[in-house]
């Protein structure tokens, strides 16, 4: 049988054989797509309400919406965390 492939040339009775490994972190890949790491940190996204009803909202409510928003603080953590990061 042998040993598995990341665990060749250790010691069979070392500690690190008898511990399983931990469970990795699975990435949240809905988040991964709706949003962005910057370089500085921040998550970045875009703004909801943008998507149907626009007859009711004026044009420069519109115009704002167009441009990203950024998290910071816990809720990045959150979401930087959900992404696998």
């Amino acid at each position: 049988m042998g040993f598995p492939r990341n665990l060749a040339g250790r010691a069979r009775g070392s500690a690190f054989f008898l511990v399983p490994p931990m469970p990795k972190q699975k990435t949240n890949k809905s988040v991964k797509k709706r949003m962005k790491i910057t370089a500085t940190g921040k998550v970045k996204r875009h703004q909801c309400n943008k998507r149907h009803l626009l007859a009711g909202r004026s044009s420069k409510r519109k115009r704002q919406l167009r441009r990203a928003e950024f998290e910071t603080g816990r809720i990045a953590r959150k979401y930087i965390l959900a992404m696998g990061g």
